[in-house]
């Protein structure tokens, strides 16, 4: 068949939601892939009405801005087709899955399951209060933790077995409140939260929250559900400072101690951590990591010169070459002309 003569046909199953000003995100709602893509790409999308084939389309659309027909075919039957957005009987379509960096995954909670823990953890979420919340716990805790080092040292020596394994348990906890306030944060906004999983990601124990669906939400609000599980970590930890000041026992501020750590660790933007989709939501690109592949590709290739790069591009790029990862379940793909 003539490359001209093709008609292609959308999807019935998409929904198309604003990202930023000359960004958008299609989800296909059946095999759950989300892409990204710019209003160039869209306008050529709304064209597409099944009846119309691609000389007509390129004829509307394309011939002023220098697209061609066989353009239009790589990216309507090429690539979108693949994500099925465009219907095609010649491309398989897979539902999308968990990635593959994550090992031996399950799910340990449906969503359904902690929607009444969800429901109530929602109010912490408040937009107005976010950061100021956020502020004082972070003082109330690093500022007890710096003033009481030395119990910290004295608690960690007198730490017994028992103690050890209680501390085990006790991350175990705060690991699921801080997946569960990820969840709570997407509810609150009125963004799909998705299953409570489990998995090894680099030969260690990981857990997961599905919450996909942010990218509906505005980038504040995005920003919010990525900082919600170390919000969450952080209340805790000034409770444990306030059983500390209550009780004078040191255990709480080794605990307490022990959670401020793993914050520190999860703010790290260099791997998928939630401080990557900070930065990523901040910055205004939604896929980090290709994008920053992408630019070091090019200077690398001599196609472009690191003094004639931007500076957010030279930072991201240098940034988040590292292909580790861990994940909030975030798909995040970008297609553009």
């Amino acid at each position: 068949m003539d490359v001209k003569s093709k008609i292609p046909v959308l999807s019935p199953n998409i929904e198309i939601l604003p990202f930023d000003k000359n960004e958008f995100i299609i989800k296909q709602t059946e095999y759950g892939h989300r892409i990204n893509v710019n209003k160039d790409t869209l306008d050529i999308i709304k064209l597409v009405d099944g009846k119309r084939n691609l000389q007509k389309i390129n004829e509307l659309y394309g011939i002023h801005k220098g697209v061609s027909a066989n353009l239009l075919d790589n990216l309507l039957f090429g690539t979108l087709a693949t994500y099925g957005i465009i219907e095609s009987a010649n491309v398989e379509i897979k539902k999308i899955g968990k990635p593959s960096y994550l090992k031996l995954s399950f799910t340990l909670l449906k969503n359904k399951t902690i929607l009444p823990i969800v429901r109530l953890m929602s109010p912490l979420f408040s937009d107005k209060l976010f950061y100021f919340l956020l502020a004082i716990f972070s003082l109330v805790v690093f500022g007890t933790l710096i003033a009481h080092f030395n119990s910290i040292k004295i608690g960690l020596e007198n730490l017994n077995f028992g103690q050890w394994a209680l501390y085990i348990l006790f991350a175990g906890t705060v690991l699921f409140f801080h997946e569960m306030g990820h969840a709570a944060a997407c509810h609150r906004f009125g963004a799909k939260f998705g299953d409570i999983g489990f998995g090894f990601y680099l030969l260690s124990p990981v857990m997961f929250a599905d919450v996909s669906d942010i990218w509906k939400l505005k980038p504040n609000k995005r920003i919010i559900v990525n900082l919600s599980g170390i919000y969450i970590e952080l209340l805790i930890a000034s409770i444990l400072v306030l059983f500390f000041f209550i009780t004078r026992t040191n255990n709480y501020l080794v605990y307490s101690s022990a959670i401020s750590l793993s914050l520190l660790a999860n703010l790290n933007p260099f791997l998928r951590y939630d401080g990557y989709w900070v930065l990523s939501d901040m910055i205004g690109v939604p896929n980090l990591r290709m994008a920053s592949n992408k630019i070091l590709k090019k200077v690398f290739q001599n196609e472009t010169s690191i003094r004639h790069l931007r500076g957010k591009d030279f930072f991201f790029g240098i940034l988040c070459t590292d292909e580790s990862n861990i994940y909030i379940n975030c798909t995040r793909r970008n297609i553009a002309l």
